[in-house]
């Protein structure tokens, strides 16, 4: 017995590009001019069901900006699909992107979100700093990614939680400030010389324990205030409000409450 969906791999994200059966390649094409008139630090949603295809959506995203990032491996596997005149040309205008995906629900057993987030960032940052062969972004990525783990202290328990416990309120302030800095010297030397956008995808975060998923929305806003970065949720947000109403309550207003984590909503789209 085996399971019969497919995984995201890069082959099997380019065999649908290249056959677009769904024709889902216009719906990317679309996305791209969304991303093009974006200014400065950006948060959006790209809303819909479970088992509409989200994760494929954004991974071939993030697969597109990789292979016309000009700082990053070509697998010329994509070629005959950004050519002039062809539907996902427009994405050729946006070569200076460095995508990161993270997967929430692969991340949701740990107590906090911004190590493993940092991670994400910082092990796409060093392979862009291999590609370049330039070691010396690679010890900078792995000081600023160690200052961050830092701050969450040792065996699991994180200083800033100890901290707020009214221990050391000041040191609390301090130690954010320190994440504040650290989050952002970890974009300055993940980006490559010509990526001067962080377009961090966050894919599953309807499916995780509600106490991790609103400590990533609340992480994400307060840490990555950026005008380098943009960040693109992938949820089903009917969902994710029920999580949030969860959390914080019976008839807590949760779609609203979601509000406060993104500048636009893409719905889903119409059955073609």
């Amino acid at each position: 017995m085996r399971r019969i969906d497919s995984a995201p791999t890069r082959d099997t994200l380019v065999k649908l590009l290249h056959n677009d059966a769904l024709g889902r390649n216009g719906d990317l094409a679309e996305f791209a001019g969304i991303l093009k008139s974006i200014e400065g630090g950006f948060s959006l949603f790209v809303d819909a069901d479970w088992g509409s295809g989200k994760t494929f959506f954004v991974r071939q995203v993030a697969c597109i900006l990789e292979e016309v990032n000009p700082f990053l491996e070509s697998h010329g596997d994509l070629d005959g699909l950004l050519g002039n005149n062809c539907e996902l040309a427009p994405y050729t205008e946006l070569n200076s992107f460095l995508p990161v995906y993270y997967n929430a629900w692969e991340n949701d057993h740990w107590d906090d979100p911004l190590p493993s987030i940092a991670a994400s960032i910082a092990l796409q940052g060093d392979a862009c700093a291999s590609f370049r062969s330039d070691t010396e972004a690679g010890e900078k990525i792995a000081g600023t990614l160690d200052a961050i783990l830092g701050v969450f202290g040792h065996g699991g328990a994180s200083s800033l939680r100890d901290a707020f416990s009214g221990r050391d309120l000041i040191q609390a302030y301090r130690d954010r400030e320190t994440l504040r800095s650290s989050v952002s010297n970890l974009v300055d030397v993940a980006l490559p010389e010509k990526a001067n956008t962080l377009l961090l995808i966050v894919d599953e975060l309807d499916r995780c324990r509600p106490s991790f998923a609103m400590k990533v929305l609340e992480q994400l806003k307060n840490l990555f205030a950026d005008d380098r970065v943009v960040i693109v949720y992938s949820v089903n947000a009917n969902q994710l409000s029920h999580v949030v109403e969860g959390t914080y309550g019976q008839g807590f207003d949760g779609r609203r409450y979601l509000s406060r984590f993104y500048d636009l909503t893409i719905p889903p789209k119409k059955s073609r």
